[in-house]
């Protein structure tokens, strides 16, 4: 395994909490998204007032400075964090597969150093089809980080 993957790992490790950290920005751009295609222009008006409360983080229905600057850079950050475990999902999938086999989830370079009972794919499956896809393989990670598991 080359230092450079490795090196890729560790600094995705660190970038992890900010991942798993609720982007309330993103949660409220998907309802503007989601309204506007399910029930037209006439909802994309609520799909802003959730986005200006997801930035509005005092609730005084005003927004600073400050809260637009922190939206504006927690939304990067995510961005960043979902480029980086985009690219370390593709480097396992050597098949090209779009989605990790038992065998590319197992090669895992965390997996080797986790201890026993190592964690399945099956529990990540969410549809149950043997293999897990993007957003499966995110919430391993997720996991792997809430019950401070070193991925490394």
């Amino acid at each position: 395994m080359s230092g450079n993957y490795m090196r890729k790992i560790i600094v995705l490790n660190s970038l992890v909490p900010l991942f798993c950290a609720v982007s309330f920005v993103s949660i409220a751009q998907e309802k503007v998204a989601g309204a506007t295609k399910a029930n037209g222009a006439q909802n994309i008006e609520a799909g802003i007032d959730e986005m200006f409360k997801a930035m509005d983080r005092d609730g005084n229905k005003q927004l600073s400075y400050n809260e637009f600057k922190m939206a504006v850079v927690n939304e990067r950050k995510q961005v960043l964090i979902i480029e980086r475990l985009r690219a370390d999902f593709t480097q396992l999938d050597k098949n090209r597969s779009k989605s990790l086999d038992a065998a590319e989830f197992n090669a895992h370079p965390g997996m080797k150093t986790l201890s026993e009972p190592k964690p399945k794919l099956s529990q990540f499956d969410r549809n149950s089809d043997q293999n897990l896809d993007f957003a499966e393989y995110v919430g391993f990670i997720q996991q792997m980080n809430k019950s401070k598991v070193p991925v490394k």
